[in-house]
């Protein structure tokens, strides 16, 4: 009786482990998409603080104007440069709660789990 309990058990284990695993990839895939957003939410912002410091009379570039620039003009593939950033050791990193990442010469500040400033 208890090897078929065992057994029982052990298939429920194999039914729900796929389960499990697929339903984690889903809200892996759901975070990047999120994490997208937030971007271009982030982006957004920067546009209008743009916008409004023109309008009081301040000719300027904002940073974001620059990235676009660089990724049009030059060819930048930002996504790939966002990969390279958030390496596997920078990641974990910021999933333990860090607010500095130093890796390879290269200082990361880090501010709701999002690189802030690079240094």
């Amino acid at each position: 009786m208890k090897q078929i309990d065992k057994r029982m058990k052990l298939k429920e284990l194999q039914i729900r482990l796929p389960e499990k695993e697929n339903e984690f990839k889903a809200f892996q895939s759901q975070t990047v998409l999120k994490q997208k957003e937030l971007q271009q939410l982030r982006n957004d912002i920067l546009d209008l603080q743009s916008d409004l410091t023109s309008r009081k009379g301040n000719i300027g570039v904002s940073d974001h104007a620059v990235l676009r620039y660089l990724e049009r003009k030059f060819n930048l593939d930002i996504e790939s440069i966002r990969d390279e950033i958030l390496t596997p050791t920078i990641r974990d990193a910021i999933k333990c709660g860090v607010t500095a990442v130093k890796v390879g010469g290269m200082s990361f500040r880090v501010a709701n789990k999002t690189i802030t400033t690079v240094t």
